[in-house]
């Protein structure tokens, strides 16, 4: 960056034009070929105030800064030119000698005057580098050096908009807010009092110069901030002679091709005029002395005891009687300056004087507005105390109003307390910030009302609708939705005439009340949206429950006993229509009144399509439930889709079958067996009396079959034939054996002594080696034979099974002591069967008989009557044959 600044003398200390040089510095730039696109910046102020520092991290320039470490001393000679780095268009910046230099002497300003006026014709932007600390002040600020340049620009050349771009170096606490106005007022009071040509007497200062002010920290301490804000200001510079720009003004430009030229030609004109003054002297010294006892006083009050107990205490607390205390604090801090100023300038002591009110006003601001802020927050924790209390003895309207009228003015004493006699501070702001707070106070204290009101009102609406809606959706019928309507219409104006009525102690404006009303109403209505959606996601269960409810009593709620005269096909229909008419109540929410097709459409694909046969499949176009909405019904009032309907009633059907075929099933009997029913029922009966009630129709199937098998109930019958016709009419009903089936089924099993037939298979393949050895020695026949009988003797006798089922080691413990008995018992008992008499052949085939009669299996059931059942798409016909 710094190779391509070319760093150049223009006019050295003793104000000599390097000629030569800034021919070269155009050509190593190519100023020249810039034409108008081209800006100058200059830079001036005290020496050793960093001038060259900020110009090199501004605009990447490589002037000579100074050494702090060699102390502080002229580090620029006379006048350097560069070009400043990556910035458009091409600038070119000026860093002119410091003033108030000590190699100079007291004496010796002609340069610095020069210079700077040079500055001044020559820069579309002059920088103007001061201490922060020395604004206010007449030297250090270069007060008297630009009232002089303001008067000979004036008079030397025609007016040309320059860009005076105050840099305060070093900024403290105090903001830029702060210290901009009164540099621009320094500013303003040189102008008006400069001698002014006939041409220019009304000539404002914004004709000649565009004042703005920056501030940037400390360099040494606080070098990171510094960088960052002169990152900022380098922003500015750039596109500076566009319209609105730094340098926009462009009234008199040089090309740039003649800015050598015209720039040795200023210098002459400067270097050939003498009469530069510098301001009075006495204006100065009391400058100087006045801004020195102000400092002074100031340095007083920041180390006076009082003034720190005061400030310390205000931190924490409210201070009793603040105002005054500080009041008198600051009077004598301005009494004192005052009696050490009295023989000053008049207008510099009172300039000064009002300075240091000013300073003092600001160090003690902080401290008033920690008091206001306590008063506030005493005054509104007080309010909230007295609210809450307030609001339990009268309504909330009036509570408010009260409470805030007699806190306000509580406020108002509290701020007159605080109140300092210098200052005419307006505590207005800290009140309105007080009212706000109290106003969202209230605010949430009435939302947590109207919230406790609102959510007591829809807890008495739940309750109130929520079960008997449940019960009339329940007791499904045409007068449900009707019903539910008229109890929705009672209830919520019952409770909107309470809650309006509770409304009125808030003093709500009507748009607010109808809100409310219309969100309660909207409650109720989805509390019973809610319950319908719930008790409809049961519909199923409530089917199931309707069905069997009507299917199994009569109209007088009495337990029906099929005894052959009932008309199983249109109780079914009956049942089933009745668990379709509560299925239509579910389907949708009904809450408008208006009329709707849903029940007939159900009735049409479902229970007439049953009816119809395999005629329903010739219009299943037409079909109104192949859809996933109902017609005219919007979707969010939809509870079961038409697709869903006939899912769950295809569900339905499919587990209502059963209890229809177990009817048919005991018609059957009571037609085949009337005197085992009678006894049947009977016992049933004495059953219901005595509470015992879990018998099931599958006992009594179990029952019923064992009675054919081991009893004579029907002497005449071929038991095994009915045995047979009961077991496919169980089949045929129910796609599957019923459990008395089951029951006989595995008996049988348990009972059978064979294998099942592929483990005879495998036997008979794998053992033929052994079958083809036992048969060449029948003698080994024998002696397996009599092997496994005493085999199965002493297993029985032992009962080695239940001996072990303790464990291995008892088992064997009580084995030991029980085998030799045993086998003695075995040998005895088979020589007293040898001595035993021969028995009558016709006594033991009547004993084998009856044996095998009584421990035979209930494996075959008969029945004389059976039923026969023609399924369909949608239902199931039932036809009962008579006795043969």
């Amino acid at each position: 960056m710094d190779e391509h600044c070319c760093s150049t003398q223009l006019i050295d200390g003793d104000g000599a034009f390097n000629d030569a040089g800034i021919e070269n510095f155009i050509k190593m730039v190519k100023l020249a070929e810039c034409g108008l696109s081209y800006a100058v910046v200059s830079i001036m102020g005290p020496q050793s105030s960093g001038k060259s520092t900020l110009l090199n991290h501004l605009f990447g320039t490589n002037f000579r800064e100074m050494d702090a470490f060699r102390g502080r001393s002229q580090t620029t000679k006379g006048i350097w030119l560069a070009r400043c780095a990556d910035i458009e268009p091409c600038t070119i910046v000026m860093d002119l000698e410091g003033t108030d230099g000590r190699e100079r002497g007291e004496d010796d300003t002609t340069f610095e005057k020069q210079s700077a006026l040079f500055a001044l014709a020559v820069s579309d932007i002059v920088l103007i580098n001061m201490w922060c600390h020395d604004i206010g002040r007449e030297q250090a600020a270069n007060k008297p050096l630009l009232k002089t340049v303001f008067q000979v620009m004036m008079r030397l050349f025609s007016p040309r908009k320059t860009t005076l771009l105050f840099v305060i170096r070093d900024k403290t606490k105090t903001p830029l807010e702060s210290l901009e106005p009164i540099l621009r007022e320094d500013i303003q009071k040189i102008w008006d009092n400069v001698p002014k040509p006939q041409a220019h007497k009304e000539t404002p200062l914004s004709e000649f110069f565009n004042v703005q002010v920056v501030a940037l920290s400390s360099y040494e301490e606080k070098e990171e901030q510094f960088k960052e804000q002169v990152a900022s200001l380098r922003q500015k510079f750039y596109h500076s002679i566009a319209p609105g720009g730094l340098a926009g003004d462009r009234r008199g430009v040089i090309p740039a091709s003649g800015f050598s030229f015209s720039a040795q030609q200023i210098w002459k004109v400067i270097k050939e005029n003498k009469d530069l003054d510098l301001p009075a002297h006495k204006v100065m010294v009391a400058t100087v002395r006045c801004e020195e006892i102000a400092n002074e006083k100031l340095a007083f009050i920041n180390a006076d005891e009082e003034w720190l107990q005061l400030e310390e205490a205000v931190q924490h607390d409210l201070v009793p009687g603040f105002g005054k205390k500080l009041s008198a604090i600051l009077d004598k801090c301005l009494s004192g300056y005052d009696m050490e100023v009295i023989y000053f300038d008049e207008s510099v002591r009172t300039s000064k004087r009002q300075e240091l009110e000013t300073k003092l006003l600001q160090l003690v601001n902080p401290a008033y507005q920690s008091m206001l802020g306590h008063v506030r927050a005493k005054t509104l924790n007080d309010f909230k105390e007295a609210l809450d209390k307030a609001i339990e003895r009268e309504g909330f309207a009036v509570a408010v109003h009260d409470c805030t009228q007699s806190f306000m003015l509580k406020f108002d004493k509290g701020c007159e307390g605080a109140a300092i006699e210098q200052a005419r501070w307006d505590p207005s702001k800290v009140r309105e910030k007080l009212r706000r707070d109290i106003d969202v106070y209230v605010t949430s204290v009435r939302a947590a009302k109207l919230s406790e009101l609102t959510t007591l009102y829809e807890g008495q609406l739940n309750r109130a609708l929520s079960e008997p809606v449940e019960a009339l959706l329940d007791a499904a019928s045409d007068d449900t939705w009707p019903a539910i309507r008229e109890l929705l219409q009672r209830e919520t104006k019952s409770a909107i005439s309470g809650f309006s009525s509770a409304l009125l102690a808030f003093d709500l404006d009507q748009a607010t009340v109808d809100k409310m009303i219309l969100q309660l109403e909207e409650y109720a209505k989805s509390v019973v949206e809610s319950k319908a959606k719930e008790e409809a996601g049961r519909v199923l269960i409530r089917m199931k429950d309707r069905f069997s409810t009507l299917f199994s009593h009569d109209a007088d709620s009495m337990p029906r006993i099929w005894t052959g005269k009932e008309d199983i096909k249109a109780i079914t229909k009956t049942a089933r229509s009745a668990s379709l008419k509560l299925m239509s109540v579910m389907t949708v929410i009904r809450l408008d009144d208006k009329n709707d097709k849903i029940e007939n459409a159900l009735s049409f694909s479902l229970m007439d399509a049953s009816d119809s046969g395999g005629s329903s499949r010739s219009i299943q176009i037409l079909d109104p439930l192949a859809s996933s909405s109902w017609e005219e019904v919007p979707q969010t009032k939809t509870l079961i889709t038409p697709v869903q309907c006939r899912s769950l009633w295809r569900q339905f059907q499919s587990e209502t079958e059963y209890t229809v075929t177990q009817a048919i099933s005991a018609q059957a009997f009571s037609q085949t067996y009337p005197a085992f029913l009678q006894s049947f029922c009977e016992k049933e009966i004495n059953l219901q009396h005595s509470g015992e009630i879990g018998k099931t129709l599958e006992e009594t199937e179990i029952s019923f079959v064992l009675e054919i098998k081991d009893g004579d109930l029907c002497p005449n019958v071929d038991k095994s034939k009915k045995m047979k016709n009961w077991e496919k009419r169980s089949i045929s009903r129910s796609g599957h054996r019923s459990e008395s089936w089951n029951y006989l089924e595995a008996n049988k099993r348990n009972n059978s002594m064979l294998p099942p037939p592929w483990a005879i298979v495998a036997i008979l393949i794998l053992g033929f080696n052994e079958f083809m050895t036992l048969l060449r020695n029948p003698l080994y026949l024998v002696v397996i034979f009599v092997i496994f009988l005493v085999g199965k003797a002493l297993w029985v006798q032992l009962d080695i099974s239940g001996v072990f089922s303790n464990g291995a080691l008892p088992g064997l413990l009580s084995l030991s002591t029980r085998f030799l008995p045993t086998v003695m018992n075995i040998l005895k008992r088979l020589a007293d069967e040898g001595q035993r008499p021969a028995v009558p052949e016709h006594n033991r085939n009547q004993e084998l008989e009856t044996k095998s009669f009584r421990n035979g299996m209930r494996s075959n059931s008969s029945s004389d009557a059976s039923s026969n059942i023609t399924s369909s798409e949608s239902g199931i016909e039932y036809s009962s044959l008579p006795r043969q």
